[in-house]
């Protein structure tokens, strides 16, 4: 063990202790929460800092230093709680209010955001990273005369930086000022670190209406920056029969990344969905790791995503020099994706993914599809879960013009429709319904779409539809069904045999009895007892009191 290390426990040794003597004192909580967040421990920093506020419930510090630590867990509106309470304990608390304005960009707020960093902004005018995200919202809001002022404040403030610069660029473009453009690209070069934010500059200037000749001169400042280039010709081709497509897929993204883009992006995406084994992270924790802002992290991602599908994904700027067989492979893949309709169950990717290689993904696969829907606007309804065997009704919506929000009305509308009508309904009969139901949004396509992609409906051999009997509400509705589908009435020891057996079907594990089951068919009018005979029966049926010598 280091000193470093043995000082450290030390330290956390000695701050416990104080707060066991003192468990009254406010600030012994808050210094033990402090050197919890400093170490990255996050939960356990709440735990210290809510025992802090609590004692003293007008500290604006530790609110604030709450609200810090549920933003890093990803927690944001439980972080918009915290960075309020801060702010309407210390109005004049300019870092509260820039970290309010940071949390509501982070929940896509941006009018809200924008007031809150102006605060930020009034409080403390030195703070240039309040002038910069109070311009990227005015970016994002499209009044970009505001944002350049304010833009080029953190820039005087800051004596540069390239994300200013480049938003720079952008105002200038959306009004127009080509040559203001291609000055602000310029002046971000010394700033610029890498070949991909080289290259990013590059397509700016070009945007803006730069010579080919000035192009080709920064083209070659940017691989002297860069030191190497890619080959993405070296990349392994396919062998054998079948190919490990989502494996091949994720060296290729990486690849084009570093030579398009830079290797940070791949990194970024890495932890943002969870690639190579990792657990997804939130944008403030990745700024975290790289010692960057959340903003930073944000545009890394969007730019990293742009340039995969640019190079990648597309089939009309792909990259050339990519390997033509991979290519094949992967252009099959998403044609064989897109021929189903708007609508893929998720066991037909899983299927066609384990056709090309010869495997069927398992759960450590979730994160890699959930990157490739990002890149073709898919929808998985429910989520994938990370690392963990997702909901084998998953359905995804393939395409981005789909009104994936009504058809998943329409599907619930009919499942519970056909819930209450436990003997089924024909298509004609069910389309009819649906149309009195949902009146405007009545749409007779997706009612046949919801038909046939629906999870938990089945169709019986007569062509009506039904719910799934492992989906019926109870089990006298279970009960039902059985008596319905037999025509003739069935004992009670057959029924518990038979129900117990269909939901242990459908992953069913809770235990089924003859009183439990006698009880329900007792209390409820659909059912009646067969005479003496210990049978059941449908008391809609006609001569149930004659029938005392059916079958035990």
């Amino acid at each position: 063990m280091s000193l470093n290390t043995c000082a450290a426990d030390q330290q956390l040794r000695n701050l416990i202790c104080s707060t066991e003597q003192n468990p009254q004192d406010s600030k012994a909580w808050l210094d033990l929460g402090n050197y919890y967040y400093n170490r990255r421990s996050s939960i356990e920093a709440i735990c210290a800092f809510r025992k802090a506020y609590d004692l003293d419930l007008k500290s604006f510090i530790v609110a604030n230093d709450l609200g810090d630590c549920h933003f890093d867990l990803g927690l944001f509106e439980d972080a918009l709680i915290w960075y309020r309470k801060a702010v309407s304990i210390k109005p004049r608390f300019p870092e509260a209010w820039l970290n309010l304005g940071n949390v509501l960009m982070e929940l896509g707020r941006w009018e809200a955001a924008e007031q809150a960093l102006e605060k930020a902004c009034d409080l403390n005018p030195d703070a240039d990273e309040a002038f910069l995200y109070r311009g990227l919202c005015l970016l994002r809001l499209n009044r970009p005369v505001e944002a350049k002022e304010l833009l080029e404040k953190s820039i005087e403030l800051e004596a540069g930086e390239f994300q200013s610069y480049i938003s720079l660029c952008d105002c200038f473009l959306r009004l127009g000022d080509l040559p203001g453009a291609i000055a602000a690209c310029k002046k971000a070069m010394p700033f610029s670190r890498n070949l991909g934010e080289m290259e990013f500059l590059l397509e700016s200037m070009l945007l803006a209406g730069v010579t080919p000749v000035e192009a080709e001169s920064h083209r070659q400042q940017a691989q002297a920056i860069a030191g190497k280039s890619v080959d993405l010709r070296a990349l392994p081709a396919p062998k054998g029969r079948k190919t490990p497509l989502l494996p091949g897929f994720s060296v290729m993204a990486k690849a084009v990344l570093e030579k398009h883009f830079k290797p940070a992006g791949w990194e970024v995406l890495v932890r943002r969905f969870g690639l190579e084994g990792k657990e997804p992270m939130s944008l403030q924790t990745v700024a975290s790791g790289f010692n960057k802002t959340r903003e930073w992290a944000r545009q890394v991602e969007g730019e990293a995503l742009r340039r995969v599908n640019a190079f990648l994904v597309s089939k009309q700027n792909r990259d050339p020099s990519l390997p033509e067989k991979w290519m094949s492979i992967l252009d099959t893949f998403f044609d064989s994706v897109q021929s189903h309709g708007p609508l893929v169950p998720l066991t037909e990717i899983l299927n066609l993914i384990e056709a090309i290689s010869g495997k069927m993904p398992t759960p450590q696969d979730n994160s890699m599809l959930e990157f490739l829907g990002e890149l073709k606007g898919w929808e998985f309804d429910p989520p994938l879960p990370w690392n963990r065997q997702p909901d084998p009704e998953t359905i995804i919506c393939v395409d981005s013009r789909f009104d994936l929000k009504t058809w998943l009305i329409i599907e619930r509308e009919i499942i519970e429709t056909l819930e209450r009508s436990i003997r089924g309904m024909d298509e004609i009969s069910l389309i009819d319904h649906m149309k009195q139901r949902l009146q405007k949004r009545f749409d007779e396509g997706l009612v046949k779409l919801g038909l046939r992609f629906g999870r938990r409906l089945e169709q019986r051999p007569d062509g009506k539809w039904q719910v799934i009997f492992q989906a019926l509400n109870s089990r006298a509705d279970k009960v039902y069904r059985l008596l319905f589908e037999a025509g003739h009435p069935m004992s009670l020891s057959e029924l518990v045999t038979e129900v117990t057996h269909r939901e242990s079907v459908g992953g069913g594990k809770s235990r089924v009895t003859k009183r439990s089951l006698s009880s329900q068919l007792t209390i409820d009018p659909r059912f009646q007892a067969a005479g003496s005979s210990g049978n059941w029966a449908l008391t809609e049926w006609e001569g149930i009191s004659d029938l005392n010598n059916i079958r035990t």
